[in-house]
């Protein structure tokens, strides 16, 4: 029987997942823990076969939870399992070498089956994730005249506005913002919101 260990600071996850799991014959949760330190502690102390590991955690942030995971239980699989997009290290996780990753907003039977595919040898990631790194690559990519005017136009001023503060010229204004939309697959300014916030670059409490 495989080995869980359950890591994620909201305790309704950890029930949910908990409830999930526990009637399954080839999983055993051996403990459940609420931020990073708990974590590695658990990770030393079970050497459990997969960590499913929320990224935003109290602490100690995911990279160090896994880094100190490779160290101290090199056999132990690690599963990404988060809602944050936004921000998010993602690349950075999957370079480090966890074997999954898996949004929150995932079914049960996706967790199920990443579950099932890393204690064999193979990883599993969820289908979104390429489009969520595509665009958080897309808005680093974003010069620091295009993040000014990106950043205005998110705060619903004109071009006219923009032209005005950033001493630029109305058609470099709307050249900037064509080249953000073609840059960023957007299609109107809701859609760079939506892009903005998941990716990281505004906090919605900002706005």
């Amino acid at each position: 029987m495989h080995t869980v260990l359950i890591a994620d600071d909201h305790t309704l996850i950890r029930e949910s997942l908990r409830n999930m799991l526990e009637p399954l014959d080839d999983f055993s949760i051996v403990a459940d823990v609420a931020n990073g330190f708990d974590a590695l502690v658990a990770v030393k102390k079970w050497k459990p076969s997969v960590l499913l590991l929320d990224v935003a955690m109290p602490d100690a942030t995911g990279i160090e939870v896994v880094v100190d995971t490779q160290r101290w239980s090199p056999q132990t699989k690690i599963i990404i399992y988060t809602g944050v997009t936004s921000g998010a290290p993602l690349q950075q996780l999957i370079d480090s070498g966890i074997h999954g990753l898996l949004f929150k907003d995932s079914d049960s039977a996706h967790l199920i089956k990443a579950l099932r595919e890393v204690t064999h040898n193979h990883s599993y990631f969820d289908d979104k994730l390429s489009s969520v790194l595509a665009e958080q690559e897309a808005v680093g990519n974003l010069t620091e005249r295009e993040k000014q005017v990106l950043s205005q136009i998110l705060a619903g001023k004109t071009n006219r506005d923009i032209a005005l503060l950033l001493n630029i010229s109305i058609k470099t204004v709307d050249n900037h913002r064509t080249r953000l939309m073609n840059k960023l697959g957007a299609h109107s300014v809701s859609d760079l919101l939506r892009i903005a916030i998941k990716t990281g670059f505004i906090h919605p409490d900002t706005l």
